[in-house]
């Protein structure tokens, strides 16, 4: 059996989303299936920058045993980066050379850059141990992780917008602060992190002025951060992509690299399909932040107007942990588990994910279709291959205001769309068992272990 590295930015209830949800649920499985399974983990970070990288192992989860990096690069917890030198601040390679060489993997599984330093992927080639990337996000290709600038995907190559992009970074108290154990303890306290972030608030304001003064002396130098990951990517022996799009996105950056498009799941999602049936509302769905790059704002703007146009027959649920909305169409839910993820989509007849981010997957998609729920999904949203397949199942448009309009408006006039969709969800040959992601998953690897054997610097393994 093969023994896996994986490496997380961390786990919850701190860290949460499909990455960490993917990873959990592959590690666990690995490891129920025999394979030796370790966790890599960014620990605290010492206010002395140039103390000494060092790993210790902190607990087992199960049959997992878990390492922690202590003075790890920061995370920039998706606020983008603003101080380069921090992030391009080399270490000694000691402590990753000697755990490797103790530990020694088969393979290492790196689910995001964040927290991680170059030397590591460095000591990984020099002792000949294939690398394996999972697209989750565009980190490394971008600070914020989005590639989004100016409601469109970032064409910029040489990083010119990021200063912009990255005006609302963490500054490097509020860095510190997120690895340390107490901040760790207090995360799910509401009103400790919405004080956390006023203070942080506060303090970028004061930042973005002073910033005048200093600017001759401090700009960020994002053209060397920009090949500092991109040395990273170079170390990287297979590249998991979870889309077409990710491939896309990624060799139009790296250009051609090493990769297999395999969709990603969770061990949550089984075959739930059901008819369904439909009333005179027509109940769109949405789960996710307000933000500009999800295209809430979009959907907001077509549901008004068609609202506008009499077709007042209509209802937008909002699943999301942010303020209610006022609209008379729209109704508000928190957020919630699995469990009520799947009682929720009885509440409303089609989702809509009218992302306007290259989005790599979109667990969303899958889980409502493996519930028997339509979906109307952005061309921008990986999971659109989903629908590619099966093209009856569900509703694709370009990624315009326009195009969102007018596929709600179809589906508003003529509601036996729906009722079409889901007979053909409930007719797809779609296997979700998770047995055959994680049969996939182990070709990848064996696939990265022959690559590094042909190219001279790889191991040999009975797995």
């Amino acid at each position: 059996m093969l023994k896996i590295l994986h490496y997380l930015p961390g786990v919850p209830p701190v860290h949460s989303g499909g990455m960490i949800r993917y990873a959990i649920d592959l590690m666990s499985q690995e490891a129920a299936e025999g394979w030796e399974v370790l966790l890599l983990l960014p620990g605290r970070l010492a206010k002395n920058r140039n103390k000494e990288t060092k790993i210790k192992e902190v607990q087992h989860k199960g049959r997992i045993h878990v390492y922690e990096i202590v003075h790890p690069k920061p995370l920039p917890m998706g606020s983008g980066i603003l101080d380069t030198d921090f992030y391009l601040k080399p270490c000694r390679g000691t402590a990753y050379q000697v755990f490797l060489e103790r530990e020694q993997v088969d393979v290492i599984h790196l689910h995001t850059l964040m927290g991680l330093h170059c030397e590591f992927l460095e000591e990984a080639k020099r002792q000949g141990i294939p690398v394996v990337f999972t697209t989750h996000d565009y980190f490394g290709l971008c600070p914020l992780g989005s590639l989004f600038w100016a409601g469109n995907l970032c064409r910029e190559l040489d990083w010119g917008h990021c200063e912009k992009c990255c005006q609302n970074a963490y500054p490097a108290w509020k860095l510190w602060l997120v690895h340390t154990r107490i901040y760790r303890r207090y995360r799910m306290c509401g009103r400790l992190v919405r004080i956390v972030h006023k203070i942080a608030k506060s303090i970028v304001s004061m930042r973005r002025c002073a910033a005048v003064r200093r600017k001759k002396h401090a700009l960020p130098d994002y053209g060397a951060l920009k090949a500092y990951y991109e040395n990273m990517f170079r170390l990287v022996t297979m590249f998991h992509f979870n889309s077409y799009i990710a491939k896309e996105t990624y060799q139009s950056r790296l250009g051609a690299v090493n990769g297999r498009v395999i969709s990603v799941t969770h061990r949550g999602i089984c075959d739930r399909r059901r008819k369904r049936n439909y009333t005179h509302r027509l109940r769109f769905g949405y789960f996710g932040s307000w933000s500009e790059h999800k295209g809430f704002y979009d959907l907001l703007k077509a549901c008004g107007q068609l609202y506008q146009e009499g077709r007042q027959e209509l209802e937008l649920h909002l699943y999301s942990d942010t303020k209610r909305r006022q609209e008379c169409f729209v109704h508000n839910h928190p957020l919630f588990g699995w469990r009520g993820f799947v009682r929720a989509l009885d509440s409303f007849d089609v989702l809509v994910v009218p992302s306007l981010w290259a989005e790599t997957f979109g667990f969303v998609v899958l889980e409502a279709l493996s519930c028997g729920v339509p979906c109307i999904v952005s061309s921008n949203v990986g999971a659109k291959g989903l629908l590619q397949r099966y093209p009856k199942a569900g509703f694709v448009y370009d990624g315009t205001i326009y195009g969102l309009t007018q596929t709600m408006r179809g589906i508003y006039d003529h509601r036996q769309l729906l009722e079409q969709a889901n007979d053909a969800i409930l007719q797809m040959d779609y296997d979700f068992a998770y047995a055959g992601h994680l049969g996939s998953m182990k070709e990848l690897y064996q696939d990265a272990l022959r690559l590094a054997a042909e190219q001279g610097d790889g191991r040999q393994t009975c797995g």
